[in-house]
């Protein structure tokens, strides 16, 4: 893999990063139709979206 990133591959801090994987957690959590798409601006997660279907069922 090659790395990119404009900041020299110094990366994203390590509380940072434990932030984003905790927003991506929550998002996932109790989803079960639905996508989560992460939004990346310059290498850094900038925004996590939830999106959910509801399933209705006829009775």
């Amino acid at each position: 893999m090659v790395d990119h990133r404009r900041d020299g591959g110094a990366g994203v801090p390590p509380e940072s990063l434990a932030v984003v994987l905790e927003y991506v957690r929550v998002a996932l959590r109790e989803l079960k139709f639905g996508h989560v798409t992460l939004v990346v601006q310059d290498g850094r997660v900038v925004q996590v979206d939830r999106f959910e279907k509801i399933r209705v069922r006829e009775s």
